[in-house]
């Protein structure tokens, strides 16, 4: 329930808060002790952490972020702007804090610990080489390879990443790979799936756009209404902040989902792609969370126009974190009426490399085919 007042919190009142909590000596001592973790706030605040956690001055750094030059210069000069300023950000502070105990009995000490969770001392879990060659070595696959032995294209367990240029059919294929794991059917009618509850999180198309997508697929012969692929729409998800991922984290593992595909990769966190520190924390939580709930994680990409090589946007982190990441592209014009692709690896860690070629045809009647061309 605490979550639900946490979300009123502003980015001023969310950063003011943890602060606020340090008025006096003996706070601000433990505070600085634990070191704030900037991850827990938004990309914004990142740095106004880093330089508290640095014993430096906050107000001025929270001026400097907040106001114009002009504005900034004048609430260092007059104290009394500066006093109202930090006035209304406690009176914001105070309406959510007497709401959460009004509501919900939750009080001020129980807020500012779940800001400040993440900050919080971690148990360690050591493990012994027995206890990892006890562990299960053999890779089970969602998508599987007939044509080799112990093989497959996505493995249960992981973290892929699909690139491409706009106007590949990068969702298209992705959607139609949901369709497949979902209901156990053949995906590009010849790598047997295994059938898992599968889960689209789009963040780039409204439901319109959606219901388009999914009646064209519908109208391939191998294709019915499944009933255990979930959608959320626009959701705003973050994966910089702690609430979004445990809410995730309990939805998958409530309703037992194995494959989810991220549309796309960055529109899920509100930080630089182009920044190795922004990039980095938000795949391992991806990575971490693939552990956590035996799940594998499709991210959709965009690529570098300014690339010859079509290489995918943005921080080497992206790659880095990645088990397999895949490059799709189309293979004839755009004038053409069925479009061919080319699906590769780029990278591979623990499957052979493998390139295929997609077709897909709509056939009279409005019949879509999607296969793999030879």
């Amino acid at each position: 329930m605490v979550e639900k007042y946490i979300k009123k919190y502003t980015k001023a009142q969310r950063a003011f808060l943890a602060f606020f909590s340090s008025s006096n000596d003996e706070t601000e001592e433990a505070m600085r002790a634990i070191k704030m973790n900037p991850r827990i706030f938004s990309y914004d605040f990142q740095k106004v952490i880093k330089k508290f956690n640095a014993h430096e001055p906050f107000f001025e750094l929270l001026g400097n972020m907040f106001f114009d030059e002009t504005q900034a210069q004048t609430y260092k000069i007059v104290d009394l702007a500066r006093d109202t300023q930090i006035d209304e950000m406690i009176r914001g502070y105070k309406a959510v804090a007497m709401e959460a105990y009004n509501e919900g009995k939750i009080d001020e000490t129980e807020l500012i610990q779940e800001l400040q969770k993440d900050a919080q001392k971690k148990v360690i879990n050591l493990l012994t080489v027995d206890d990892i060659l006890n562990s299960e070595a053999d890779f089970d696959f969602l998508v599987e390879d007939p044509g080799k032995e112990d093989s497959g294209l996505f493995p249960q367990i992981g973290v892929s990443g699909i690139v491409a240029e706009p106007g590949s059919y990068k969702t298209f294929i992705c959607l139609d790979l949901c369709f497949k794991i979902s209901q156990g059917k053949d995906w590009l009618l010849k790598y047997p799936t295994k059938k898992s509850n599968c889960l689209f999180i789009d963040e780039e198309n409204n439901k319109k756009r959606l219901n388009k997508r999914i009646n064209a697929l519908l109208t391939s012969r191998d294709h019915t209404v499944p009933k255990n692929l979930y959608f959320m729409c626009f959701s705003g998800i973050n994966f910089l902040d702690p609430t979004w991922i445990k809410t995730l984290e309990e939805t998958i593992i409530t309703n037992n989902i194995r494959f989810i595909v991220i549309d796309s990769f960055v529109d899920v966190f509100n930080g630089d792609e182009n920044s190795v520190q922004d990039v980095q924390p938000v795949m391992h939580t991806i990575r971490t969370l693939a552990t956590k709930t035996e799940s594998h994680f499709l991210l959709i990409h965009h690529t570098n126009k300014s690339d010859k090589n079509k290489k995918y946007r943005g921080s080497s982190a992206f790659n880095g974190a990645l088990d397999l990441l895949l490059q799709l592209e189309r293979t004839n014009g755009p004038e053409e009426k069925n479009p061919e692709l080319k699906l590769y690896t780029a990278k591979a860690r623990d499957i052979e490399h493998f390139e295929k070629h997609i077709e897909l045809i709509f056939n009279p009647g409005n019949n879509l085919g999607i296969a793999e061309k030879f």
